[in-house]
């Protein structure tokens, strides 16, 4: 046993020579007979933050910290009623690194530095500044139920974006709330769904205006079902085709498949080895479907989901797709390789990128639709050629030419 006294701040680092076992992730627990000590000895002194808004009303519950990275020390605390945050034993001797996160999304955060001077003067006062663009508050109180490992929350925007927010919950939690732009800023409005094993639930569009709170009471429902069987012309099941919904974003918890946040990142879910494919645990609403298989033309479907209830589609059939592109590359260079990568204007990416093979590339069977075609360094850097490409039945062949002269190269790694 060793004691440490004195008005100082240590660090102690405890070497053992030897890890019995590991107990979890974030625990070790070691059995060791010698050990090696490094103590690490900084003068230190009391020290008293004040933190205000710029009205002059003391910032509550902002959280303060203080990091001095040189020798790993950091010290926190919440700002009190009277608006002070006081730390014990802080390091006197270098500059430190401050940082005040607001609670009143009116206000922004501080990033900042105090001197030595600051620290030996053993009190400061620091006023939080008033947004420029303030962002709103979504908050969400869940109505007679709590989070679990298997809840997750997702904030969907519109005009629909397939990016939309997803957040894992902690277990035990009465409500979640997080800041968003404001609604008049974007023209958007926000919709929560929220995805547990007791229920589903989805929120009616909702804006979100600077510097308010807008609050959301979710109750869970039964989810509902929607189901299909996808084959091609021939009557053959089409393994891997997807199911979407194609104006939202689908959450589904899938413990047989292994769970975990990641299951719930698919937009769309795959069929198995005799085509069948099933969406589970949808909000009742009416949705827009689109089933898709690679060299096929997708389809477009409406589907009403019950609470609790199952819709099933039945037998779907994809034709072969009849598109064809043609993309000519100029301005390349003879010991670089290029990529074409097909998405949505929307950003979407509908393919994995198609590798060029001398300065042209051709494909075939697309999908008849509106594509947006850009080039990029095989080996990495940014897609800053692109352009928009119409295939329809009418026009089922087209050709496109992209100069990539202009491409930006991605750094070499050294």
């Amino acid at each position: 046993m060793f004691i440490l006294e004195g008005k100082s701040t240590y660090r102690v680092h405890l070497k053992p020579p030897e890890v019995a076992q590991w107990h979890s992730q974030t625990e070790v627990r070691a059995d060791f007979s010698v050990g090696q000590v490094t103590i690490v000895y900084a003068p230190a002194s009391r020290f008293e933050l004040h933190v205000q808004y710029e009205d002059g009303t003391p910032a509550i519950g902002a959280g303060c910290s203080l990091r001095d990275r040189a020798r790993s020390f950091e010290w926190r605390q919440l700002v009190t009623q009277d608006g002070s945050a006081v730390f014990e034993k802080v390091v006197t001797d270098t500059t430190l690194e401050l940082y005040i996160s607001s609670r009143n999304i009116r206000f922004e955060s501080y990033s900042g530095q105090l001197t030595i001077s600051d620290i030996q003067a053993g009190r400061t006062i620091v006023a939080l500044k008033a947004q420029k663009n303030p962002f709103g508050l979504i908050r969400v109180e869940f109505n007679g139920f709590k989070s679990s490992r298997e809840t997750s929350l997702l904030v969907e925007a519109d005009p629909w974006s397939p990016f939309a927010r997803l957040y894992s919950l902690m277990p035990g939690l009465t409500h979640w709330q997080n800041q968003f732009p404001p609604s008049p800023a974007r023209s958007t409005k926000y919709r929560v769904v929220l995805s547990d094993p007791g229920g589903v639930f989805s929120s009616d569009w909702v804006e979100v205006l600077p510097g308010e709170t807008t609050v959301i009471r979710a109750a869970l429902a039964p989810g509902g079902i929607v189901k299909a069987r996808i084959l091609d012309d021939k009557g053959q099941p089409l393994v891997n085709a997807v199911l979407r919904i194609s104006d939202g974003s689908y959450l589904v918890w899938d413990g047989a498949a292994g769970g975990g946040v990641d299951r719930y990142r698919d937009l769309g879910w795959t069929a198995d080895a005799g085509g069948y494919v099933t969406l589970r645990n949808l909000p009742a609403r009416n949705v827009k479907l689109e089933v898709e298989a690679e060299g096929k033309q997708p389809r477009f479907f409406e589907a009403q989901v019950a609470q609790g209830g199952v819709n099933d589609l039945g037998d779907i059939v994809l034709e072969d797709a009849l598109g064809e592109l043609e993309v000519e590359l100029r301005g390349g260079k003879a010991d670089r390789k290029y990529v074409l990568i097909l998405s949505q204007p929307g950003g979407l990416r509908l393919t994995a990128p198609k590798l060029f093979d001398g300065s042209s590339l051709r494909l075939s069977r697309l999908p008849l639709r509106r594509y947006r075609l850009g080039v990029a360094f095989a080996q990495g850097g940014s897609t800053i050629i692109w352009t928009d490409v119409d295939l329809s039945l009418g026009a089922s062949r087209q050709s496109a030419t992209l100069d990539v002269g202009t491409v930006t190269e991605a750094p070499k790694q050294r």
